[in-house]
């Protein structure tokens, strides 16, 4: 997976269970052109960010114990830089009602889980393309 540009693409993701973390992160080193970064909550991601620079994609769970997964994307929203960046909520949560809230904070996209970690790649590729045009 590369950007138009031919670049690679750099993933972020925030999740408190450490599993998931894992799973995430290796479902995503499959694909040798992504570079990835997870943390465990919401502040970390927040401080990498700063650190780091632009994601092209940034992952969160919605159930984290300093920034629960709305408040992490509203922050991110504030931020002239990050605005276009894909945000993708990764969740176990099927409430329409919150779902509706996690679009509202800035998602891009929801991922359910349990995930398929064969799959996680390609859904994000057609985050990618629903964006780029």
């Amino acid at each position: 997976m590369t950007t138009e540009d031919g670049s690679r693409i750099k993933i972020m993701c925030a999740d408190d269970d450490a599993d998931i973390r894992t799973i995430t992160e290796l479902s995503l080193r499959l694909d040798s052109r992504i570079d990835v970064l997870c943390v465990h909550d919401g502040r970390s991601l927040l401080a990498e960010l700063d650190a780091d620079g632009v994601p092209d994609v940034i992952l969160l769970d919605s159930l984290m114990p300093d920034l629960p997964g709305v408040e992490v994307a509203r922050k991110i929203r504030e931020r002239a830089e990050l605005r276009a960046v894909p945000i993708i909520f990764i969740t176990a949560e099927a409430d329409p009602i919150q779902h509706r809230k996690f679009y509202g904070s800035g998602a891009s996209a929801i991922i359910s889980k349990p995930f398929d970690p064969i799959t996680l790649v390609a859904e994000i590729q057609t985050v990618l393309r629903k964006r780029d045009g």
